[in-house]
């Protein structure tokens, strides 16, 4: 980078004033390029990230098993007797077993319509994926109704 003193040698150089002002607009319009190119490797270099993040989310990562075993007993009735907690840790892609006791109790009315409420105040993508991985569940389940209204 020029120290103040080589452009104060420069302008004594070139005393001639048109000169230096067509250097000056060289440069500025040389920076003024360079700037515009590293902006436009910054900004694809930030679409690559954006591209693969969105590629990573539309294959979704394993639902956590923690989400699971809080709503799909809400949304289908009798589900852990359809259903083991070993197989719900396969399918989850977890190595935990959770510990549900035999039998299981089913949720009570409140806490259904609590976790209705629950999965209707989530973000809509979080709401697709339990959604989405419901249709994949390889088992026969009885929907509550009042969890249909999800699945139209």
């Amino acid at each position: 980078m020029p120290t103040p003193i080589d452009i104060q040698d420069f302008f004594r150089n070139y005393s001639d004033q048109s000169v230096i002002y067509r250097y000056l607009d060289r440069l500025a319009e040389r920076t003024a390029l360079l700037e515009q190119q590293s902006n436009k490797s910054e900004m694809a270099q930030l679409r690559a990230e954006n591209k693969l993040l969105r590629s990573q989310l539309a294959q979704g990562s394993p639902m956590s098993l923690e989400q699971l075993v809080a709503f799909l007993p809400v949304i289908y009735r009798n589900f852990w007797n359809s259903v083991s907690p070993g197989d719900l840790a396969l399918l989850a892609g977890s190595l935990n077993i959770s510990r549900i006791p035999s039998p299981c109790p089913e949720p009570a009315e409140g806490v259904i319509s609590m976790m209705k409420q629950r999965l209707m105040a989530m973000p809509p993508h979080e709401r697709n994926r339990i959604i989405e991985y419901c249709r994949q569940l390889p088992f026969k389940l009885n929907m509550r109704p009042e969890m249909k209204y999800f699945f139209k």
